[in-house]
């Protein structure tokens, strides 16, 4: 749905990407929390650049699912 209504597969890389990002985080959040009472989590109106988003995706994923790697 996204992917048709954002235009993703025509669109520029950034914006394809900044669309990808904001999926994965809305999605990790919508999530019921189970075993992962201790999710790290940012304001994200500190969020300033799109580097800072991208690396609060990764720390979303690690604090979702990494502590399974182990």
């Amino acid at each position: 749905m996204v992917w048709e209504e954002m235009e993703l597969g025509s669109c520029p890389l950034e914006d394809m990407i900044f669309w990808v990002m904001r999926m994965i985080i809305s999605a990790v959040y919508q999530m019921p929390q189970g075993d992962y009472h201790d999710n790290i989590s940012i304001d994200e109106d500190y969020l300033e650049t799109f580097e800072d988003m991208y690396y609060y995706t990764l720390l979303v994923l690690y604090s979702r699912y990494g502590k399974n790697l182990e």
